[in-house]
């Protein structure tokens, strides 16, 4: 189905044009005719050689009293038709004898229409279509030649009509629609009291003006259009399929006059300048409605969460922002909606990661039903409602909306809509919105339009959608922010979601998407690494920013497992080999001969840049006053002078660190150096002077006791002397 933008005129004009002829009247039936009883006999043959019947116009939208305007294609042959004579030719004209033989043998065509009793339930409208409208309540015959519309050659191809409908319908031409509500409509076509082709459709009749709507709550209409998100190295061929997603998301923007969400994931943002003129387009269209935020990176915010990044994945939300708000400006941002969706983060959410983006602003998150249907809690298929929100449970009491993509999006997938035309795809859309909306209670409800899986719906069905409910009293569009908190939550009980009964809630699981944790751990100790590899080169070295960069980015999911662990390996390396280009000199010995001296270091540096080390030296009777040294080391050889003093001759073991500015980490082995000092010369002077000064001091101690020993004896000695 094209995806260009069609005028905004009713179907029925491309139509005339096409077949460049004038529509005609209704006019009232004819006698002859099957009776209404008669056209419902299902047993009644069609030849297998009959015409088929494409439903190009659709009014659908009936008010009360009002007409129903339809319009067909007629593909095929149809035997025994041959046109009547234009009652502007001449009269005096010399007659065909071929010709006044046809109209003398020509067979007698009418359009029978009839309206069946209406529905209001939403898995009705499949059953119609499947052959089955229901009982009838009223036909109404139309004389084929007043209507039909035929080609130069005056071959008949279709035919358009509006017809006339009331709350009796007691005229021939006049269909009876008795009250509000969806109408299944069946249109044959007979010839000579046959029918030859038979088509079903639908027609919506609107509440009496001057009496209360059966659903008097307007139904919302909620448009959402997403970009695939290609990741963050995508290829040629999807990179260009992401462009055409964007006209897509062009053509749809621009045709519609309701404002839409979209989603544009940032790394989408850098093809706007491969469109041309069709990115400032899209900006122009949507400055109406909004885009949802999603992070600078394909990201998984159930799988991050489990394995322990909510920074990163918070910093990568907030990144997305400041992108969008650069890349689109003037466009409304919200945070409100977050889409769960293969085609942007992941098809399911975890309990946690729901809890993160709520965190974060988010307040309803956008799931298909299959995805729904999952989860603990979740209703059975037969009784599930998408027209209302459907809550659940976060992590510290708070609580999330969960927004189902409604049933109708499949037929507004541009891939998946087959061979209907693009009239009957529509009013079979908006027959299943319309039976959803008789169907429920009362409450406040929305449809989320979009396709399966949240991509972009088709542009022409949406802008003919468009038509008829712009024209429907009981629809309204809105964003899905705008939604978020004006749409009523499932109850339990009877019909659902009423009034009455308690909110009932669904359990997300506990974990979904991919396993994140080996790899987080991974990138964690490489970050770690890259910073004390960064603190070696200088402020205007650019590769900082690039590793810090990939490395964010290896955290989307839209790389394997096995892919990031290669690329880390590879820039563990690179860092890896920037300390190793660092080279001290081999062990040599050094003569130390003054209190205060220097030793020089002729350090290596084989990279191609500087680097910048932290020099460490420490030694027992040693001390470095300037130490640690930082030095900035170009490439090839520089000379490093260390300060040191001495505390003592001798020799005496050196050892000299390099380390990094940041983590403290060393940087290749040690070098053991010998110093040798006799620089103290004056020491062993005093040394000598205090050894005699002591030795003095004994040998005056040790004559004192000997004197005084002799003293002694000799006063004992003089008495014995006397005596004798």
């Amino acid at each position: 189905m094209s995806t260009r933008t069609p005028p905004r005129l009713r179907g029925a004009v491309g139509f005339l044009i096409a077949l460049g002829v004038v529509a005609l009247t209704v006019v009232s039936g004819v006698s002859g005719g099957p009776s209404v009883s008669a056209q419902q006999d299902q047993s009644d043959p069609v030849a297998s050689a009959s015409p088929e019947l494409i439903l190009r116009d659709n009014s659908f939208v009936v008010e009360m009293n009002g007409e129903l305007f339809l319009g067909y294609e007629i593909i095929g042959e149809l035997d025994g038709f041959v046109a009547l004579p234009s009652p502007f030719e001449d009269p005096n004209a010399e007659v065909d004898p071929l010709r006044e033989e046809a109209l003398a043998n020509r067979s007698s065509f009418e359009v029978v229409v009839t309206s069946h009793a209406p529905i209001d339930e939403r898995d009705a409208v499949e059953t119609v279509l499947g052959g089955e409208p229901g009982p009838a309540l009223d036909g109404a015959r139309i004389n084929f030649d007043e209507v039909v519309q035929v080609d130069e050659l005056l071959r008949p191809v279709g035919f358009i009509y509006a017809i006339p409908t009331s709350t009796g319908g007691n005229r021939a031409a006049e269909l009876e629609l008795v009250r509000e509500g969806l109408y299944p409509i069946t249109v044959e076509l007979w010839r000579d009291g046959a029918r030859v082709a038979q088509h079903i459709t639908f027609a919506e009749r609107l509440a009496d003006p001057t009496e209360p709507s059966i659903r008097p709550v307007p139904f919302q209409i909620s448009v959402v259009a997403g970009v695939t998100d290609p990741g963050p190295e995508p290829s040629d061929q999807e990179r260009a399929l992401v462009r055409t997603e964007l006209l897509r998301l062009r053509d749809l923007a621009r045709a519609l006059r309701s404002p839409i969400t979209a989603i544009v994931p940032p790394s989408v943002i850098s093809e706007f300048q491969e469109i041309g003129e069709a990115a400032e387009e899209i900006i122009a269209a949507l400055r109406s409605g909004e885009i949802a935020v999603v992070p600078a990176v394909r990201m998984d915010p159930s799988s991050m969460i489990e394995a322990g990044a909510r920074d990163q994945f918070t910093a990568a939300f907030r990144a997305g922002e400041d992108l969008l708000t650069v890349g689109l400006p003037e466009v409304p941002l919200r945070r409100t909606t977050w889409p769960v969706s293969d085609l942007i983060s992941g098809a399911e959410v975890s309990r946690a990661g729901a809890g993160l983006l709520r965190d974060l602003g988010s307040q309803l998150l956008l799931i298909s039903p299959e995805s729904y249907l999952r989860l603990s809690g979740a209703l059975p298929q037969r009784l599930l409602d998408t027209s209302v929100w459907h809550a659940t449970d976060l992590p510290g009491g708070s609580s999330v909306a969960l927004g189902l993509i409604d049933p109708v999006s499949r037929l507004l997938d541009p891939t998946r809509t087959g061979d209907r035309s693009l009239t009957e795809v529509t009013v079979w859309a908006m027959a299943e919105i319309s039976a959803q909306r008789y169907q429920s209670s009362s409450a406040r409800r929305v449809a989320v339009i979009s396709t399966d899986e949240l991509g972009v719906p088709d542009a022409d069905v949406m802008l003919r959608l468009e038509e008829i409910i712009e024209r429907h009293p009981g629809f309204v569009f809105s964003t899905a922010s705008r939604a978020a908190g004006s749409v009523d939550f499932y109850r339990s009980g009877d019909n659902a979601s009423g009034s009455q009964g308690l909110v009932r809630r669904v359990g997300l699981p506990e974990r979904a998407g991919p396993d994140l944790r080996r790899r987080v751990a991974e990138l964690a100790e490489l970050r770690s690494q890259l910073e004390v590899v960064t603190s070696m080169l200088l402020p205007t070295d650019q590769r900082p920013d690039r590793w810090r960069a990939a490395t964010d980015t290896w955290l989307s999911t839209a790389y394997a497992d096995t892919e990031v662990r290669t690329r880390v390996e590879d820039l563990a390396q690179e860092l890896d080999a920037i300390p190793a280009s660092i080279q001290l000199p081999d062990p040599f010995t050094f003569t130390l001969t003054g209190e205060a001296s220097e030793i020089s270091l002729r350090i290596v540096n084989t990279s191609d840049v500087t680097l910048r080390a932290v020099l460490h030296a420490d030694a027992s009777k040693l001390t470095f006053p300037g130490a640690p040294l930082t030095v900035d080391l170009a490439p090839g050889v520089t000379t490093v002078d260390l300060a040191v003093r001495t505390l003592s001759n001798g020799t005496f073991g050196v050892q000299l660190v390099l380390r990094t500015p940041v983590g403290d980490r060393v940087i290749g082995p040690p070098l053991q150096l010998t110093a040798r000092v006799n620089a103290l010369t004056g020491l062993g002077q005093v040394l000598t002077g205090g050894a005699l000064l002591v030795l003095a001091s004994w040998w005056f101690t040790h004559l004192r006791k000997r004197g005084r020993k002799r003293d002694a004896a000799l006063a004992t000695e003089a008495p014995a002397t006397v005596a004798s």
